[in-house]
């Protein structure tokens, strides 16, 4: 058996099967934010548990436009801005600015958004999905989509420590023998938010 092994390179993944065989994919940046955007609505829970998308390029006012809008099972909002290179710290300025936004929505604003997103109806496909009605929480958790969370790990968890619910996703992107796939991993656990252990209520929460 030969036990010589060359050099590869930094950016380099190996999979390895037990047959031994090793299928080395190398890190790529070729990928649009619109593919991003794509592959999250394919994959919720890489944001969430039981997440139901909202709106994607949802109209905030001021010719802003939040990348994702998602609502857990438990009522609670989460607003995502996503970046294919390295600006979390952008992503979660305009995260910052969403969440006060989707902060006033009620449960037909949401509607109109889903109708517009989908074509559907979120309170038929809400009950499909978790067999219960839409009640929501009040609270509105950000999260950063980016390759380079780690930078404003300090800054997102100091915002879930004031109350505010925030946490980020870092992803890196490989690609080989014309393949491509993608590594997400979360950075920081949200102390309010989704989180259905902790959600706060509202008194009188939007129920529909």
């Amino acid at each position: 058996m030969n036990h010589i092994a060359a050099a590869s390179s930094p950016n380099a993944r190996h999979l390895v099967g037990w047959n031994g065989v090793a299928r080395c994919f190398r890190q790529s940046i070729r990928l649009r934010e619109d593919e991003l955007h794509d592959l999250l609505l394919q994959a919720p829970g890489v944001i969430a548990d039981d997440l139901i998308w909202i709106g994607q390029q949802v109209k905030t006012g001021g010719g802003r436009k939040l990348d994702l809008l998602g609502l857990t099972r438990d009522g609670a909002l989460i607003v995502i801005e996503a970046r294919r290179s390295e600006k979390a710290a952008e992503a979660f300025a305009a995260a910052i600015i969403h969440q006060h936004w989707a902060k006033n929505l009620s449960v037909h604003d949401l509607i109109g958004h889903y109708e517009e997103f989908c074509g559907g109806q979120l309170v038929v496909d809400f009950y499909n999905a978790f067999a219960d009605a839409i009640d929501l929480s009040g609270n509105v958790t950000l999260c950063v989509v980016a390759p380079d969370v780690r930078r404003i790990a300090a800054s997102i968890a100091a915002l879930d420590a004031s109350g505010i619910g925030a946490f980020g996703v870092e992803f890196e992107c490989f690609e080989g023998g014309g393949e491509r796939f993608f590594t997400f991993e979360k950075i920081h656990q949200p102390r309010v938010g989704y989180d259905s252990h902790r959600v706060q209520r509202r008194r009188n929460p939007g129920t529909i």
